[in-house]
């Protein structure tokens, strides 16, 4: 019987075992077969900060003073009266596109056979009547007992009607002759003009289009650049045109500068100028700053095209470089971090494979490329983001 229990005994313990160790074999093989978590460390794209001479290029959006657009055309009311009553055409487009037109100049003027064979006969008339007018004060210079006054009388009130009547044709015309308002260049001519194929469906769209200007560009900013007054800069646009523009002091310096362009100097005098630019160039720069600054501390510059241009676009964004900055840091801008406040970073990757988080200040944006003036010393290597 004791045998029997511990018999019973022996088995009822393996089989637990047995229950056991299936049960941590069970969630063995669960760990070994999941898969395994690894920190995959990878190592972040970097820049070198830059320690040399540098020329920057300045985006200046620069403003056309005074800019203004005078769209011509012809109503449909007027010109299907015109033609109905006149039968008009086109007589001749008088401009080009380029061409510089003053306040009253006519654009393109039109005719018509049917007043002009009116004015004619009118002309003709008023012709007629200053002979008839002459005789009759002859007559009474040679004969002062004979009076013609009353038919010298009638005669002058039918010269008075006829010329009436022919200004009255001349304002028609005028009613529908393109005639500038103001002084401009002509920047545009629709295309049935230039074919001369005017007709109704070209009512009330543009013919021409002249434009205006006070002659200068402006440009406004709080940051700092180092434009000299009475330097030429080269400029490029995104469209690779380029132009020459010359910094004035004032608008009123662009006559001084016409007048004094067709001037030539000799070599004597191109000398003593080199030998002064420095001198000039200070006190140009010095002068620019008292004569541009604002309340608001910014500065507005004022600028002319040296180019021959046919007409100038009224917005004109360029690219400028102004010269060498020494010894300058600079950074890819992608490099460095700015937060809300205004507060900007950087990440140092150290050669031990640590970062160090550095403030910096950034003294200037030239787009991709940031210049630092305190924080950074030339030759760390950032982490991008």
């Amino acid at each position: 019987m004791k045998y029997f229990r511990r018999t019973n005994f022996i088995l009822l313990i393996t089989i637990m075992l047995l229950i056991t160790t299936g049960c941590s074999q069970s969630k063995l093989d669960s760990l070994v077969n999941s898969k395994e978590n690894t920190y995959n460390h990878s190592t972040p794209e970097t820049t070198v900060v830059q320690r040399e001479d540098y020329e920057p290029t300045y985006n200046l959006s620069l403003v056309l003073a005074g800019y203004e657009q005078h769209s011509y055309s012809i109503s449909e009311t007027l010109y299907t009266r015109y033609k109905e009553e006149y039968d008009i055409e086109v007589d001749e487009l008088h401009v080009n596109i380029g061409d510089v037109v003053s306040k009253g100049d006519v654009l393109v003027s039109f005719k018509s056979d049917k007043l002009d064979s009116q004015k004619s006969e009118k002309k003709a008339q008023i012709s007629e009547d200053y002979i008839k007018l002459q005789h009759l004060r002859n007559v009474m210079d040679i004969n002062p007992s004979e009076d013609h006054s009353s038919e010298i009388y009638a005669l002058q009130q039918e010269i008075n009607v006829a010329e009436c009547y022919l200004n009255d044709i001349d304002e028609k015309f005028n009613r529908i002759n393109i005639i500038s308002e103001t002084d401009g260049v002509v920047s545009g001519i629709a295309e049935p003009l230039l074919n001369g194929q005017l007709g109704i469906n070209n009512t009330n769209k543009p013919l021409i289009i002249v434009e205006s200007s006070d002659g200068y560009y402006t440009y406004t900013t709080d940051q700092e650049i180092p434009l000299e007054i009475g330097k030429t800069y080269t400029a490029n646009t995104s469209i690779m045109n380029e132009y020459n523009l010359k910094v004035i002091e004032s608008p009123e310096d662009i006559e001084k500068d016409t007048e004094d362009s067709n001037e030539d100097n000799d070599s004597e005098e191109d000398e003593e100028a080199e030998e002064n630019a420095s001198t000039t160039d200070a006190a140009s720069t010095t002068d620019a700053d008292s004569a541009n600054k604002k309340q608001n501390g910014s500065k507005t510059f004022y600028l002319i095209v040296t180019d021959d241009l046919d007409a100038y676009p009224n917005k004109l964004n360029v690219r400028i470089t102004t010269g060498v900055i020494k010894d300058a840091i600079f950074v890819n801008k992608k490099a460095i971090t700015i937060n809300k406040d205004g507060d900007a970073y950087a990440i140092r990757l150290n050669e031990d494979g640590t970062r160090t988080g550095l403030k910096v200040e950034v003294k200037r944006d030239f787009g991709d490329i940031l210049l630092i003036s305190k924080g950074l010393e030339g030759g760390e290597t950032l982490a991008l983001p």
